[in-house]
């Protein structure tokens, strides 16, 4: 009987500290919106500088703790962030960059509004003067029109340095399907 009360006392415990543990690594509820802080603007450009797409949608390449940081932080604090319009456009840009060299074509960015997707595509829209409009496809390389008519965009090193390599894959694509316009 005291070997049978060791063994469930050992057995409690460790399914009350696996409890414990499991409830130390769960991501916050959307309830539970991050505080806003001057690290916010850091963290954008931490989250986007390493983002690196690998698949064509959006919202199925975005690393989990990228999507969670954009599902619980206020929109509002994140479009009140000095430095809002660089991460949104280096996300996309290296995102088109990706639909170049995977797909050799741009892809429609609606398609692909879900969880932190979603964020990040309806503030290009918001900073872009979309919003509101009723589009029928949303193109991925809308971004780099924005980013040319944009010059603190222009003059970012990493948004540069990924615009080089679009106009570089762009040029390649076009001596690979030659366009020739008929009448």
């Amino acid at each position: 009987m005291k070997y049978l009360t060791f063994y469930a006392f050992i057995f409690f415990c460790a399914c009350n500290n696996q409890t414990a543990k499991s409830k130390d690594n769960q991501l916050p509820s959307p309830k539970d919106t991050l505080i806003c802080g001057s690290a916010t603007d850091s963290l954008m450009l931490v989250y986007a500088a390493n983002f690196t797409p690998n698949k064509i949608d959006l919202s199925k390449t975005m690393p989990q703790d990228l999507d969670s940081f954009l599902l619980h932080t206020d929109t509002l604090c994140l479009q009140g962030q000095s430095d809002y319009q660089v991460f949104v456009a280096i996300v996309l840009a290296k995102l088109f960059y990706y639909h170049l060299r995977k797909g050799d074509q741009s892809y429609d960015l609606q398609i692909m509004e879900h969880g932190g997707a979603k964020v990040i595509i309806e503030g290009f829209k918001e900073i872009a003067g979309y919003r509101g409009q009723t589009l029928e496809w949303f193109g991925s390389g809308a971004i780099m029109n924005y980013i040319d008519q944009n010059k603190r965009l222009r003059d970012n090193k990493l948004l540069d340095s990924i615009a080089r390599k679009v106009e570089a894959e762009a040029e390649m694509l076009e001596r690979k399907y030659p366009f020739k316009e008929t009448r």
